[in-house]
């Protein structure tokens, strides 16, 4: 059973409840739907573009890989809303999905502290990445003699990845020369007096934190909330270009996982090590940038992705932050009014014949109509004859469970349709074994939990339905509209 994290069934339900009627009714037969009804523009030439707004195209891949995250199954899954889901409904997702990274661009959204430094840290390494790749290149070479040499000393390589090792080897000596010649360019000086003080903050953020914790690690929210602003820009060294300052220590510092963050910052001999370590990406960024890879058209497509994609983030989540969450009566109403959702332990125990075809499909359950054994089928006819007997939920078949758990044990069924690997749909037929019906649901503890979370997610629903119709309304957007009507992703041969 695939099981996805609550924060995840929060914002893949936001998509859920749709709004295909807002503007349906305007061009109900219409080759295109647009906010401006006069000179309506031609499709693009491009048959893949199904829907556009400002600089963005949606794109037939998109909506198709939206719909299928959205009918697929997961826990707290709206099957009857799922299944009247349409691939129109979700390019309409899709377009308000923009506006609103639109709306959070024109907002100043990039300068929020977070998305700056993450959106400085995937610009930076990009750059060097780009740098790096053509430095090196031909400036390596690894020898037949060098790769039997080395799977000698370690019998454990074979040739492919003695050859690796050695190539890495070789490119990080050539590359610590390469930003030596360039940390001696750019004159790259350490403030060494002010290590001292970097130790002693470093310290005070890691063993006396306003924030409570549950593991004692220096946090992201500390850095932003706990730093003031001239610690923050304390400087920790100098170079032609730019400085490396105490944040830059921090950010740089977040990024690694506890586990294998430096232990000895709390000396000014470990501040020292971590900022040589530290100052080797903006060093290079200075040297990337005076080579002009900054304008590198394939990273500046890069680039704006990424701030979209954090924009977007950002909006939803200050959505989703003003909205309350359930308190104790509310759950209780809600899990009175909604019992049988909250069932525990309900399951199905089935086998399955998958088919690529209806045709197959027919032709197999007639097989097993005339008494043909269902094993035995399987071996000679499935796509999948691996497959074994095993439990099955609601929350895993998704829309297309409704027969199987209405069924009786010792009984098949299908055709029925089914997804195949997570994203595919393919036909089926199911052999139901044994039925649970499971446990009574009661308001314990667990399922207390899942109450709230569940109605404080189609609280953010609507939340987010409310600023989809605000969106639409303000924006121009165009929905071709033969094209999308002609995409039907659970249309199996």
């Amino acid at each position: 059973m695939r099981r996805m994290p609550v924060i995840a069934v929060v914002l893949t339900a936001c998509v859920l409840l749709v709004a295909s009627g807002v503007r349906a009714a305007e061009t109900p037969a219409a080759q295109t739907e647009t906010k401006t009804v006069a000179d309506k523009p031609q499709p693009p030439a491009d048959p893949n573009v199904l829907a556009a707004i400002g600089e963005y195209q949606i794109s037939r891949d998109e909506v198709v890989r939206r719909y299928m995250e959205l009918i697929g199954p997961y826990d707290g899954l709206d099957v009857e809303r799922a299944r009247a889901l349409t691939v129109r409904d979700v390019a309409l997702e899709l377009v308000a999905e923009r506006a609103m990274t639109l709306d959070a661009r024109k907002a100043g959204a990039l300068n929020d502290e977070m998305i700056r430094t993450a959106m400085a840290d995937f610009r930076g390494r990009r750059l060097v990445n780009l740098l790096i790749g053509d430095y090196i290149q031909g400036k390596v070479t690894v020898t037949e003699e060098e790769v039997q040499a080395a799977m000698k000393a370690n019998p454990r390589l074979d040739e492919t990845a003695a050859r690796v090792t050695l190539q890495s080897a070789k490119s990080r000596q050539v590359m610590d020369m390469y930003y030596q010649q360039v940390y001696e360019r750019v004159k790259a000086k350490k403030i060494t007096e002010n290590f001292p003080k970097a130790a002693r903050i470093h310290m005070r953020l890691l063993l006396q934190p306003k924030i409570e914790r549950a593991m004692q690690f220096v946090m992201v929210r500390q850095v932003q909330e706990e730093l003031t602003q001239a610690e923050k820009d304390m400087v920790l060294a100098t170079f032609e270009g730019g400085k490396f300052t105490l944040l830059d220590m921090f950010n740089a510092l977040t990024n690694i996982a506890p586990p294998r963050r430096p232990e000895d910052l709390n000396t000014p001999e470990g501040i020292e090590r971590f900022v040589d370590q530290g100052l080797r990406l903006p060093v290079l960024v200075v040297e990337a940038e005076a080579k002009g890879y900054d304008k590198n058209p394939e990273l500046l497509a890069q680039i704006k992705q990424q701030e979209d994609m954090r924009l977007l983030g950002k909006a939803k989540m200050d959505m989703y932050q003003a909205v309350a969450e359930p308190n104790d009566s509310q759950i209780d109403a809600y899990f009175a009014a909604h019992k049988d959702d909250f069932r525990v332990g309900e399951k199905v125990k089935i086998d399955q014949i998958w088919l690529d075809t209806r045709a197959a499909a027919d032709a197999v359950r007639a097989d097993l109509d005339a008494g043909k054994d269902f094993e035995q089928v399987k071996q000679r006819d499935s796509i999948n004859k691996e497959s074994q007997p095993f439990d099955t939920y609601r929350s895993a078949e998704g829309i297309f469970g409704e027969p199987i758990f209405a069924a009786d044990p010792n009984t098949v069924v299908g055709p029925i349709k089914g997804l195949f690997s997570g994203n595919s749909v393919k036909w089926r037929i199911v052999k139901v074994m044994e039925k649970d019906a499971g446990d009574p649901p009661t308001l314990d503890d667990q399922t207390r939990n899942r109450v709230k979370w569940k109605l404080w997610a189609e609280r953010r629903v609507e939340a987010f339905d409310k600023a989809k119709a605000d969106l639409l309304a303000r924006y121009d957007y165009t929905l071709y509209e033969d094209r999308l009507a002609a995409i039907r992703p659970l249309d199996v041969p």
